[in-house]
């Protein structure tokens, strides 16, 4: 008798057909219970373990074992004559049948029952819900160690991801931060940045630290489970001075339509805060049909947050190629293309990446005018700084919660002499995002050209706990500016100590060691002319003044004009000991150059200064 023969005489299809289908029907009845009690994913992943590793051991059982009247025996010559006839076998089909009938009974239940039953209304837990204690036994009121600066303010922080597949990650965050972005719209209500609130992802940091980090009221979080074609998201909002959850919810929902399906969760979520805290309806825009791309707009996106500059851009090209109309996917592109130059080497020389951005960006624009991204972007690559200034204004009116639009706006007025403007944008971005440490950097940076040197080294302190990695040469461009001196040895070693100088490149070291004396600074310049030479379209302006080398520096300024975002971070020649470079006839040839002299019309002289023909006269006289 053939090995296949002996399979089916010892019914080991059967005995295998009926335990799938067993193991179908105890998986369809966890799904349902395991939700509605609270155990996690993992619990039915385990369950799942487990009846696949049971299967090695019954089907050995099958086929070593006779089922006879008086029981199970040994397979041998003598229980196969004992052996219940195939008549009863059938029996076992039967079974089978029946065991698909429950499970066909189940799913039908979960469609159409379960998951079409109206949800619970959120439940709202009132402070005075609480019976109050016996007069003699309350404990005297005590003012709390702490209080949010309004009530009206709230973080999203990163949900969990429960799905099995943890590539979903991007989806978890993507449907977090699209929430994020639906409660920022909300009039009066205070939603904390994306990036101050994503910082806490993975940690172990309680909902008042939090909180308290923040300066929020309330924190909502939640979990994403994303498995086939459904979706289970939770969500809850904690008030954060006592820790009551004033809303929770469980949304159970078909997959066909990823972004109908996050509207109508984040419809459900507002509608619940409009009540606790927003006292305002909230509107959600579709920006795409096309649900692919939709889902590759959020891998993109994620991508591009992390810096995978080479695979955001390929992910995002997906997704416009898809939908042409996608505005915030072309805005995204266009930030990625902006910053793609420090990190793909294939656009290391930065033409062709600004190029693409500025396409990108206007394409943006031109489906929705009012993309603070796509606008801000624009903003940066300007051809002349009243143009910059007019797109950095219009992307901080569409979204004055941009942290980005404030930071670069400040950069681009700090580097025309404005420096009580830059400042004030400086402090709007840090109040926005305080985990950020560039915030941190340039407003402390500011402060120090402005004279504050007690709070401008608070910040650079802050921002050096937030490890933004180019402080080192930041320090230096400091010296130099403020002290108008070569940074000491003493001082460069400290800079050598922070974890950011381990990140810096050979030529930032270089640098770094030029600014301790003249002797390496010819050095030093032969490798920014050789960095020059290989990326003819960046500007190499504040290298040359870090190590020290002003003449060099005024020349470079006026060998390369460009204002994109690496463009000459001149907010250092406004510096109260840096007047010779300032009053220099060179540096005004620059900015007459660069269209500077028709903004300093419409927006008034930097500050300090004022026309003196062929250069600026910042003499401090009326």
């Amino acid at each position: 008798m053939s090995f296949w023969d002996q399979l089916k005489r010892r019914n080991v299809f059967r005995v295998a057909a009926a335990y799938g289908v067993s193991c179908w029907v105890m998986v369809e009845l966890a799904d349902v219970m395991f939700d509605r009690f609270g155990f996690p994913v993992q619990v039915l992943q385990a369950l799942l373990a487990v009846m696949a590793l049971a299967l090695i051991p019954l089907l050995w059982f099958a086929w070593s074992y006779e089922l006879t009247p008086e029981g199970f025996k040994r397979d041998s010559a003598e229980s196969r004559a004992e052996a219940i006839s195939g008549r009863a076998v059938h029996r076992l089909d039967q079974v089978t049948i029946v065991m698909i009938l429950v499970a066909l009974t189940v799913i039908a239940a979960k469609r159409f029952l379960i998951d079409t039953a109206p949800t619970d209304p959120p439940t709202i837990v009132e402070a005075t819900e609480t019976p109050a204690p016996a007069a003699s036994t309350a404990p005297e009121p005590t003012e709390p160690e702490w209080q949010p600066t309004s009530q009206d303010s709230i973080a999203v922080i990163p949900f969990a991801n429960l799905s099995a597949d943890p590539e979903n990650e991007y989806f978890t965050d993507g449907i977090s931060e699209e929430i994020l972005n639906l409660l920022a719209r909300a009039p009066g209500l205070r939603v904390a940045s994306r990036t101050s609130s994503f910082s806490f992802k993975g940690g172990t940091a309680t909902v008042p630290e939090i909180a308290r980090e923040l300066d929020v009221a309330h924190v909502l979080e939640g979990s994403v489970r994303r498995q086939a074609d459904r979706v289970r998201i939770s969500a809850q909002l904690v008030q954060a001075e006592n820790g009551f959850h004033l809303w929770s919810d469980t949304y159970d929902r078909e997959m066909t339509d990823i972004f109908t399906l996050q509207e109508d969760i984040a419809n459900e979520i507002a509608g619940a805060l409009e009540l606790t805290i927003t006292g305002q309806p909230i509107r959600v825009q579709q920006p795409t049909q096309d649900m692919v791309a939709y889902d590759l707009f959020l891998r993109g996106r994620t991508l591009w947050q992390q810096r995978a500059i080479d695979a955001a851009i390929d992910t995002l090209t997906q997704a416009v190629e898809r939908d042409a109309g996608f505005a915030p996917a072309w805005a995204a592109l266009a930030g990625a293309y902006a910053v793609a130059p420090g990190y793909v080497a294939r656009f290391s020389r930065g033409d062709e990446s600004v190029q693409l951005a500025e396409e990108a960006a206007r394409k943006a624009v031109e489906i929705d005018p009012r993309n603070a991204d796509a606008l801000a972007v624009l903003g940066s690559l300007a051809d002349n700084p009243s143009d910059a200034e007019r797109l950095f204004q219009a992307a901080i009116e569409s979204d004055p919660r941009d942290s980005t639009a404030w930071l670069w706006h400040g950069h681009h007025r700090a580097n025309y002499g404005h420096l009580a403007v830059a400042l004030a944008s400086f402090e709007e971005a840090t109040r926005i995002d305080p985990l950020l440490g560039i915030n941190h950097a340039y407003l402390g940076a500011t402060l120090l050209l402005t004279g504050d040197r007690t709070r401008g080294e608070t910040h650079l302190a802050r921002a050096t706990e937030l490890g933004w990695p180019a402080l080192p040469w930041l320090r230096v461009g400091l010296a130099r500016g403020v002290a108008d001196r070569a940074i000491e040895p003493e001082d460069l070693s400290q800079l050598m100590g922070l974890p950011a100088y381990r990140d810096l490149s050979d030529l930032e070291r270089m640098m770094l060691a030029a600014a301790t004396g003249p002797e390496v600074r010819e050095a030093a310049a032969q490798a920014i002319d050789g960095k020059r030479d290989e990326q003819p379209d960046r500007s190499y302006w504040y290298h040359y003044w870090l190590i020290g080398d002003t003449d060099r520096a005024l020349a470079e300024l006026h060998r390369n004009r460009s204002q994109a975002i690496d463009a000459p971070m001149t907010f250092w020649i406004f510096a109260p000991d840096s007047r010779v470079a300032r009053e220099a006839p060179a540096f005004h040839e620059w900015l007459t150059a660069s269209g500077a002299m028709d903004f300093y019309a419409e927006a008034g002289w930097p500050d300090g200064c004022r026309n003196g023909g062929d250069h600026l006269d910042c003499g401090g006289d009326d």
